[in-house]
């Protein structure tokens, strides 16, 4: 399972099409993911602090249909998934708030 965060009205502009694509498909060439709940929280204190209406995808991986990379990010050290390409959307198998998710 990966992860990806995204806004409610960011989802919802792919509502009925078979896809969902965040922004940095087209502008770095690759979607964000994280692999664990700990990278989420990361990346929210670093890049979402002040967004409200957080979602978190939840993405079967053995699902896509597209290129799936694990690369490090030089701006934390870590190991985190990139996908190459739009998400399928029934590799999309929960979407919970941010807020929801219980870090332990």
């Amino acid at each position: 399972m990966i992860y990806h965060i995204t806004t409610t009205a960011g989802l919802e502009m792919f509502e009925g099409q078979s896809h969902y694509k965040a922004d940095s498909l087209d502008i770095e060439g690759f979607i964000h993911c994280c692999s664990s709940y700990e990278q989420l929280l990361g990346v929210v204190k670093r890049y979402y602090a002040d967004t409200s209406n957080l979602l978190v995808l939840h993405i079967n991986e053995k699902n896509l249909d597209c290129e799936l990379k694990y690369e490090l990010a030089p701006n934390s050290n870590e190991i985190y998934p990139h996908v190459f390409g739009p998400i399928l959307k029934t590799a999309i198998v929960n979407v919970t708030t941010f807020e929801s998710l219980c870090f332990s």
